[in-house]
This record gives structure tokens, C-alpha cells and sequence, in this order.
């Protein structure tokens, strides 16, 4: 599990965390409890992990923990640079995915920023379904006029769209 540089808001980045750690463990589920704890959380706040004890995948309950290179020297946090609020102007967004509304952004990072500038307001997420609008990302804006599908669709196959698109 990756716990060098986290994000206060979401995976995607934006607000980093410095946090300088790697987690290695033979029990997803007990590593996933490890590192919700360790950032502020209750097992139960997080429900994906007691459905996959359930399944039989790990378990719950205190890890050993073994810290190697401990006294090693830590480099200094990222500073933010605002890319992520920038590009996120151009997206309407209702209860979007994580991973859908990141292969936006990564889409909107590279298209060149001439074309930025002209961008209408891509919807994205479940709040879409069923509804209409112009450009929409993922399954979910699949009644729009122009929509990338996909669930979640990549970052590639969202520039292709946009591109498509006029963009």
C-alpha cells in the first residue's frame, strides 16, 4: 500500500500529504485496517472492509508492525500547484467515481490548454443516469448527446472523446 504522498480530499491529488511510508502485507484486509486507523478511521466508516472479512479475504485486528529504515532521511512534501482545482472548473460532477472522475481530469491535463479554454461543462457521475445533457464522461451520461462510455472509461479513451468532440 502506497502511503508516501496522500490527499486530504481525495485520491486523485490536489491537497498532498506528505506521509513517507510503504505498507507490505500478506492480509489485504488487515492492511487496509492498519492504514484506516493510522489516518482517523473506523473499521465500520469504511464498509468494503468488513464485507471482504466476511468474504473470507483477511481479517480485522491489530497488525505487527515492522518499520524498516526508520531514521532514513525524508524528503519535503509536495507544495500543491492548483492543477486539479483549475481543471476541475470545466466538470459538473454528481456523485462521481473516483477513478471515472480521475480519467477526466488526466484527460483535461492533456489536452492542450488553447483547447482548454474553449471547453463547455462536462457531467460526470450517477446523478447523470437517465438524464440528458451535451457532453457527459462514463455510462452514466449515456443519454447525452455526446458521451464517452465507458465505466469507468481511461484517461486515453476520455481524450480520444473529448478530442472527437471538437476539443
Amino acid at each position: 500500500m502506497d502511503g508516501i504522498c496522500g490527499d486530504l480530499d481525495f485520491e486523485e491529488g490536489g491537497n498532498p500529504l506528505f506521509g513517507g511510508r510503504l505498507f507490505a502485507a500478506r492480509d489485504p484486509v488487515l492492511c487496509d485496517t492498519f492504514a484506516a486507523e493510522l489516518i482517523g478511521y473506523k473499521i465500520d466508516e469504511i464498509p468494503y472492509i468488513g464485507l471482504a472479512e466476511k468474504l473470507g479475504v483477511g481479517i480485522t485486528g491489530s497488525a505487527v508492525v515492522r518499520e524498516i529504515n526508520k531514521n532514513s532521511e525524508v524528503p519535503s512534501a509536495p507544495k500543491p500547484a492548483g492543477k486539479v482545482k483549475q481543471l476541475a472548473a470545466f466538470i459538473k460532477e454528481e456523485s462521481a467515481c473516483s477513478s471515472c472522475y480521475a480519467g477526466l481530469i488526466s484527460a483535461l491535463s492533456r489536452l492542450d490548454r488553447a483547447k482548454r479554454s474553449s471547453l463547455q461543462e462536462i457531467c460526470i457521475g450517477q446523478g447523470f443516469k437517465g438524464k440528458k445533457g451535451k457532453i457527459g464522461v462514463g455510462s452514466c451520461t449515456s443519454a447525452f448527446t455526446a458521451s464517452c462510455p465507458g465505466c469507468p472509461p481511461t484517461g486515453a479513451q476520455v481524450l480520444r472523446f473529448l478530442e472527437s468532440v471538437g476539443y
